[in-house]
């Protein structure tokens, strides 16, 4: 920690020197003053660690008499500045116990180093002053007596025990020898003292004393006492005197000779209990040895039983027929949250909080379950810290021979688990029909907004602008909404492998909260700034993540308010998020107002089923956890009871150029060639001729895998192959595309093939160039990207 020191000089200039000085090594100057009067009322205001005094000040005070005055009042060390070093001055500075003087003129040097040296005396003086108090304070407390000596024997110290015990007081033992004042004897008659201090001496180090050692005191009653004596040495082993440290044991050497006489009474009638004593354990000998060999069976059976008991799972709990509780194993103390020695004495339904159909159970209710089957009921347990289980119930009779009932056996079984796996399982087989049926809708309904994209697209570009071409234009916007919708039903579905292009996100943002916040009392304030690096991603998938957090976040403020919605760039090193790579990231925030999360649920919102909502399905976000990371980023939650929800999702930034999406036939470049197409919906291939002949293509339909080999196998036969297929994924009943072109592949290795579908989740729409595809043509399609694919693909060569 800095020092701080005060400067009292009445020469400016000097003054400012010096100051400068200070501050330049590192010590911080609260004040420069200039008369004694200010240097005491400044030191007592600011308290510094050391006081630069000029001995020659102005006013009717000088230095001198303004350091006395500081150090009598604060304790702060002085250094005297001055220009004269006369006898008298420096006689009166002197009395004044300064901690240094610096003669001007003076180097910085020497003011430097007079400056250390004074705090460190200061530090050391202060310490010393600390522990000698703690030393004084130490032995005045204590209980022994202490007397310590030089090594003449002559008395220097003794603590207030030392006085009582032996009359004498602190100020009276100045300049008198140890064996005055602590006169020793080993009798009470006190005719055979001894020398302590010779005996410590001679002995040249700790010496205790032992058998009886009397105190004979200046006056009143003598004492026995237990006395240690110890040599003093410094730290070159060099004896300076000794210490005695004596404890007054009359009452205890009182209570040792009562004892002692009690004891030898004690003995006589010992001896004559002790011939009764044996007669009569001569006669037990038999009996113990019959009753050791039944006790011996008796506890092997009985911890045989117990271990047993132990090392069940399920709750045992046997009552007696007054329906009170006479042992519980462990397994019964987990479901109730009661110890067995709690539950000892008490009737079983102040334990055990059983409720079923009809209402909670009592002893009648479990006599009539007993020895029989009953129907498989729905029993809950609550137990003492109100955790509820669910259970299943078995109740026997415990009897003796074959009449007599000695209590009731409970057998609790935890189901709760199983009970809810059960229920999953169910849940998740219900989900798996609906998303069967869900994903076998979008791929339909994708084929038909193909065709209906198709043909609205080839009637725009066959009227002149105007109002029917502006119409036609909005009902092909409405169509990618609708495509939107499948996209979100093939993600329920399967989850789904995502058909990357690249993208920029912040489009995609605000069209996924518009459209999740529209009809709601919900504001989006978006903070996305320009720049954003683009990112290569199914738009579909991720719009569905988006709205999924979004849905989270809209039912959070039923009455209203604000989400806000940030995206930044991001760059993420090793280590600063689990399970991902270091990069280029996106980062996607969305803040609600809502009540927020309790501590103890945050860590379970990413888990299937998990949800809050009475009506949830705990879906939604493990749906927007599974597609974020099938994009290779990270999601991450941020909340607090009563102070709203954060979730925050990284995406990798795309080193490719941004691709587009599609959703204008502006620039459409025409191309030649020929291409062979398959696919089982009539309509679809007729608008998807008809737009590749616009592209200036010629199409080659077909509705079958057997028929475009065949097509493709004639066409090489007469010389004129096609540039490019497009073969669609699923055909019901037939060859596949896959299948498909591994046939084609058999005719000609070079195949240029492009691979379409309704489908987004099989692998082959994601990693098509691992089965032999050129490019993927995902459906619906327009004619933008159409002739897109068509140019990357021919082009290719």
């Amino acid at each position: 920690m800095t020092s701080s020191i005060l400067v009292v000089e009445d020469e400016a200039i000097v003054a400012r020197v010096i100051e400068k000085k200070l501050m330049g090594a590192g010590y911080s100057v609260p004040a420069v003053v200039q008369s004694g009067e200010d240097a005491i009322s400044v030191a007592a205001a600011t308290r510094p660690d050391l006081v630069l005094m000029d001995i020659r000040l102005q006013g009717v005070m000088d230095g001198i008499e303004a350091a006395q005055q500081i150090r009598d009042q604060h304790d702060i060390p002085v250094v005297y500045l001055t220009a004269f070093a006369d006898e008298a001055t420096f006689d009166r500075a002197k009395r004044t116990g300064p901690f240094g003087y610096l003669i001007k003129p003076f180097g910085e040097r020497d003011l430097l180093l007079t400056i250390e040296l004074a705090l460190y005396r200061h530090r050391l003086e202060n310490a010393v002053s600390e522990s000698r108090e703690w030393y004084s304070t130490t032995l005045r407390s204590i209980g022994d007596g202490v007397i310590a000596t030089d090594r003449d024997g002559i008395v220097k110290f003794m603590n207030p025990a030392a006085e009582m015990l032996t009359g004498w007081q602190q100020d009276e033992v100045r300049g008198k020898h140890l064996r005055e004042i602590f006169r020793i004897s080993a009798d009470e008659a006190g005719e055979r003292q001894f020398d302590l201090f010779s005996l410590v001496m001679q002995n040249h180090g700790s010496a205790m004393f032992p058998g009886r050692t009397v105190l004979l005191p200046r006056e009143g009653t003598k004492r026995d006492v237990a006395v240690n004596g110890a040599p003093i040495r410094n730290r070159w082993g060099t004896v300076q005197g000794a210490v005695f440290v004596f404890q007054d044991i009359t009452e205890r050497r009182r209570i040792e000779r009562e004892l002692d006489e009690y004891r030898n009474g004690l003995e006589e009638v010992v001896r004559e209990r002790t011939a009764e004593l044996l007669a009569a354990n001569r006669r037990l000998q038999c009996e113990i040895s019959d009753r050791k060999k039944a006790e011996a069976d008796l506890f092997a059976e009985k911890d045989f039983l117990n271990v047993v008991l132990r090392s069940i799972t399920d709750g045992i709990i046997v009552i007696d027929p007054s329906g009170r509780i006479v042992l519980m194993n462990p397994g019964a103390e987990i479901l109730t949250g009661c110890r067995q020695y709690q539950a000892l004495g008490r009737l079983v339904e102040d334990v055990l909080a059983v409720t079923g159909a009809h209402g909670s159970m009592n002893l009648a209710d479990y006599l009539d379950r007993a020895d029989r089957e009953t129907a498989d009921e729905e029993l809950v347990l609550v137990a003492r810290e109100g955790a509820r289980r669910t259970i299943a119930l078995t109740v026997s009779t415990i009897c003796k021979g074959d009449d007599v009932p000695l209590g009731i056996l409970l057998i609790l079984q935890d189901v709760t688990e199983r009970r809810r796996h059960e229920e999953e399982l169910l849940k998740s087989q219900k989900l798996e029909s609906i998303g069967t049926l869900a994903g076998g809708i979008a791929h339909e309904f994708n084929n038909v907004l193909t065709s209906v994209m198709g043909n609205i697209t080839v009637a725009g570009m066959d009227i002149p602008p105007g109002t029917a071409a502006d119409r036609l234009n909005e009902a092909e916007k409405d169509l990618f909404r609708a495509q939107r919708l499948t996209q979100r039903l093939l993600t329920f579905s399967q989850g789904g492998m995502p058909v990357k292009e690249v993208l920029p996100l912040a489009d995609i943002i605000r069209n996924a909260a518009e459209s999740t916040l529209r009809e709601s009392y919900i504001h989006g304030s978006y903070q996305i700034p320009e720049g954003l690096w683009d990112v290569e991603i199914d738009e579909g998938q991720i719009s569905q993540a988006l709205a999924n957090i979004l849905i989270n976040a809209r039912e959070a403020m039923p009455g209203g308010g604000t989400v806000t919605i940030r995206a930044g760039n991001r760059i993420v090193e090793d280590g600063d998020l689990p399970s991902v790579k270091p990069g280029r990231y996106v980062c996607t925030t969305i803040e609600d107002q809502g009540a927020g999360i309790p501590a103890e649920q945050v860590s379970k919102i990413f888990d299937p089923f998990f949800t809050t909502k009475e009506q949830g399905t705990g879906l939604g976000l493990t749906s927007a956890r599974s597609i974020i990371r099938k994009h290779n980023g990270h999601i991450e939650i941020e909340s607090k009871a009563g102070c709203g929800t954060t979730v925050s999702f990284y995406l990798p930034a795309s080193v490719k150029e941004t691709e587009g999406t599609g959703c204008t036939d502006e620039a459409l470049q025409s191309g030649s060639g020929r291409v062979l197409l398959m696919d089982d919906e009539e309509a679809l291939l007729d608008v998807t001729a008809l737009m590749l002949g616009r592209l200036g293509y010629k199409a080659v339909p077909t509705k079958s895998g057997t028929e475009a080999i065949e097509q493709y196998r004639k066409a090489m036969q007469e010389g004129c192959p096609f540039d490019a297929v497009i073969l669609d994924l699923t055909i019901p009943g037939g060859l596949g595309g896959k299948e498909t072109l591994v046939n084609l592949k058999s005719l000609d290795t070079g195949v240029r093939a492009i691979v379409s579908s309704g489908y987004s989740h099989d692998p082959v729409m994601s990693e098509y160039h691992s089965y032999g595809f050129r490019g993927v043509l995902p459906k619906p399609y327009t004619m933008t990207m159409l002739q897109r694919v068509l140019q990357q693909v021919v082009g290719k060569g």
